[in-house]
């Protein structure tokens, strides 16, 4: 065959199609598909990836490639049809996609050595069932079916991602697999530097049998014989990312499996109503694993006790801590937000807020500070007034560092610790433990004895059609977490969730949910799609959003619902002001079509940017 003359390019921005570049004769012996290349980008020196070849080009002058970035290339043909896969599905560019998949390192117009792939025997897994969903309530169980398998990919000469939900499961899960198996462990998480990242990144693609451990990129781990895609806490939110390309890892194992073959395992305590019904709609294998016995459950209705003073803590809750203490018990006490009070305001009418944000600030009574939970913006709490100069301000609501406060004047007598997201360690001499959600990530290391959910109805009342699953879910974690009883405190005391949970009906859970999902057209019912437009301007960015729906209704059809302009769920962030429009209808892939038809008729800004956010 004659040496390629004209590469096709793709670059890391939200530009559908590749770029042609002319392939200099000193280069033509060395390119190939998935290598990166230099070449000259709207003027300026950029990093591209070739997908392509071709003879002639529409366009008579183009611009060379000017250097050669990889001795092999960084990305295999199974990664750049992953990445088409995904570009069709999200709506990204092909060139977001690859870039999601690269290192950090590897963005950059440096020189790498890419190794070449060592190609041992390997062992096909066609023939088996590819992709299962793990109920294990046990917490425990599940693992031995993971490692059974893991063991048969390892024994076959191919490897195995783990997906975990946070760095704490990552250093729990290495530990275990190093008492069972004996192969290079690697591990990809924000954590690494550039440098250490790209180091595991190049052995793990030398093929070599190995198990690698990460949150969101290890989904991406570049092993040519990949044998085992393992999502622990599938339901967990923390695996849709939350910037372009809005990509959901549970999603991005699916595509690999069906392109590499690779067996996906979803393990949960409490599978998302989402991934249950596609798991029976597509037949995978589902094994449950519910344990023997449940701790007690109690439910404390708020409503019978109205005490004279604003308290967290009901009176059942307050005795059953009393006796918990005088038999050296440990309790914990879960509210999921952080704080001491959440809004501080004059009589004026002026509240405290953001100045990027435009939220109400919490007060921190660590740091001695009002921090705005969006964005981290500090603020000192003022003695008087900026509005009316008035001297006093008022604070109200309350988050875990209130309810510590409470706990610790009540109870002087026990040792009370805060945990949550931001803790350096877990108090592990308190006997009292004030936590937020992140509670869960000790449930394999820690032993509770009861534990009381303070905020249930705050939970449930949220502005998420998720909100019943995540809590159901959260309620039945706690629950196998607690060695004893399980305490929740409501004014919703006839909540399904509630019913459900008290006699640990899954199946009840889920027939309620999807009806009501059905009835409103979430998902699973239906796919959404939204359409976020963000500026400076409040006024420009809600004119510009009303431009695109009115675009959007001109070649919407019947199938698809479009909803109003409308402020986002966080109408104000980091100084730009957010709106939003809400596609449904049964299909992911009308919705994107037609999202895209109207940005293509719409006219750009370069003051206002609009992202396409699919299966939000």
């Amino acid at each position: 065959m004659p040496p390629p003359k004209i590469a096709q390019v793709v670059v890391d921005l939200p530009l559908e199609s590749s770029f042609d570049y002319a392939i200099g004769a000193t280069f033509q012996d060395k390119i190939a598909i998935g290598k990166r290349v230099k070449v000259l980008f709207n003027r300026r020196e950029t990093v591209g990836v070739v997908v392509g070849f071709k003879d002639k080009s529409r366009f008579f002058k183009l611009n060379p490639i000017i250097d050669i970035l990889d001795t092999n290339p960084s990305v295999s043909s199974e990664i750049l049809k992953l990445c088409e896969q995904l570009s069709d599905y999200y709506g990204c560019s092909q060139g977001e996609a690859i870039f999601s998949y690269l290192p950090n390192a590897l963005r950059k117009s440096q020189r790498v050595d890419i190794p070449a792939v060592s190609f041992g025997d390997t062992k096909d897994f066609s023939q088996e069932p590819k992709c299962f969903l793990l109920h294990d309530v046990t917490l425990q169980k599940s693992w031995e079916f993971i490692f059974e398998k893991t063991k048969k990919v390892l024994e076959a000469g191919k490897s195995a991602v783990f997906l975990m939900p946070s760095v704490e499961f990552i250093e729990q899960m290495e530990l275990k697999i190093k008492e069972v198996f004996h192969v290079p462990i690697f591990i990809l998480d924000k954590k690494l530097t550039p440098k250490q990242e790209l180091e595991s990144w190049l052995e793990i693609k030398k093929g070599t049998p190995c198990i690698v451990l990460g949150t969101l990129s290890a989904v991406f781990a570049p092993m040519p014989h990949l044998g085992l895609i393992v999502i622990y806490e599938e339901e967990n939110m923390v695996y849709k990312q939350e910037q372009t390309p809005f990509l959901r890892m549970q999603k991005v194992a699916e595509f690999r499996f069906q392109i590499e073959g690779a067996q996906v395992i979803f393990s949960s305590v409490c599978p998302s109503i989402e991934t249950y019904q596609y798991a029976k709609e597509k037949k995978w294998e589902m094994i449950r694993f519910f344990p023997e016995k449940y701790s007690a459950f109690q439910l404390i209705d708020m409503s019978n006790y109205k005490s004279q003073k604003a308290t967290f803590l009901s009176f059942p809750l307050q005795n059953l801590i009393y006796q918990s203490l005088e038999q050296n018990k440990r309790i914990v006490l879960v509210m999921n937000r952080k704080g001491f009070t959440t809004t501080t305001r004059c009589s004026c009418g002026f509240i405290m807020r953001c100045s990027r944000c435009d939220v109400s600030m919490t007060y921190r009574y660590a740091k001695k500070k009002l921090v705005c939970r969006h964005c981290g913006e500090e603020q000192e709490l003022p003695k008087m007034c900026p509005s009316c100069k008035a001297a006093y301000l008022h604070s109200s609501g309350g988050g875990i560092e209130k309810l510590e406060s409470e706990v610790a004047r009540v109870y002087p007598q026990a040792k009370v610790g805060r945990y949550d997201r931001d803790s350096e360690r877990f108090p592990q001499e308190s006997n009292i433990i004030i936590a937020t959600q992140a509670i869960t990530k000790m449930q394999s290391s820690v032993v509770f004895d009861v534990i009381a959910l303070i905020d249930f109805d705050a939970q449930l009342n949220r502005f998420d059609f998720r909100c019943a699953n995540k809590l159901f879910s959260l309620l039945v974690l706690l629950r196998q977490m607690a060695k004893e009883k399980l305490l929740v405190q409501t004014t919703l005391r006839n909540e399904y969730v509630l019913h459900n949970l008290e006699k640990m009906d899954f199946e009840g859970f889920y027939k309620k949910e999807l009806m009501l999902r059905k009835e409103l057209g979430f998902p699973p019912s239906k796919h959404l799609l939204s359409m976020m437009v963000r500026g400076k301007n409040e006024d420009f960015v809600f004119e510009q959003t009303k431009k695109i729906y009115d675009l959007l209704k001109i070649e919407a059809s019947s199938s698809i619902d479009i909803s109003d302009p409308h402020p986002d769920v966080v109408p104000k962030l980091r100084d730009k002001y957010r709106f939003t429009i809400v596609l449904k209808s049964k299909s992911a892939k009308n919705n994107l079509k037609l999202a895209k038809k109207a940005l293509n008729c719409f006219k750009r800004r370069k003051d206002l940017v609009v992202t396409i956010n699919v299966d939000p």
